[in-house]
């Protein structure tokens, strides 16, 4: 994982792969991470709360909202549907300078495990990390980006990922 993320790791930084089973707050002062997971991150969540997509859930519903569009565009996982019924699932990679904790963050985390590993596949791929970062300005590693990525779920696992949206930010 670690050549394969190397694009999008601001210059000279280095970084740690965690769960937020292993860190608190002091710690993601540190230095730069790498969160994986939404649902089950803590600091996934936290983070991505003010990002433009973000995670939602209720009691019904799981899903990435498009917090920038008037429309409030969104991507859903319903509950009443069995986990083995699934047809998609919808994942954001971010690489964000966080105001909070000061340091750059990596994020990659689907609403399920098959979203999380959809969007493994485009930050190991280069084929498909060229794919997003061309949807992307040029000067996108001066920025902050977030991409959504849908896969096809097929029985049980995830189909070619497919980047729908990017967004960056100063």
């Amino acid at each position: 994982m670690a050549r394969s993320i190397v694009p999008l790791v601001p210059k000279g930084g280095d970084f740690r792969v965690v769960s937020d089973s292993e860190i608190g707050y002091t710690q993601l002062r540190e230095g730069p991470v790498v969160l994986i997971g939404a649902f089950d991150n803590v600091w996934t969540m936290r983070i991505t709360q003010d990002l433009p997509f973000g995670f939602e859930y209720d009691s019904q519903v799981r899903r990435l909202v498009d917090r920038k569009s008037p429309e409030k565009r969104f991507w859903t996982l319903q509950w009443q549907v069995p986990y083995t019924k699934l047809a998609k699932d919808y994942a954001i990679i971010a690489r964000i300078h966080d105001s909070v904790t000061g340091q750059p963050v990596i994020i990659i985390a689907g609403i399920l495990g098959e979203g999380t590993e959809a969007a493994s596949e485009v930050v190991f791929k280069p084929a498909y990390l060229d794919e997003m970062l061309k949807k992307a300005p040029k000067n996108w590693d001066q920025l902050n980006l977030e991409a959504v990525i849908e896969t096809n779920v097929i029985e049980g696992h995830a189909g070619p990922p497919t980047v729908l949206a990017v967004e960056t930010w100063r």
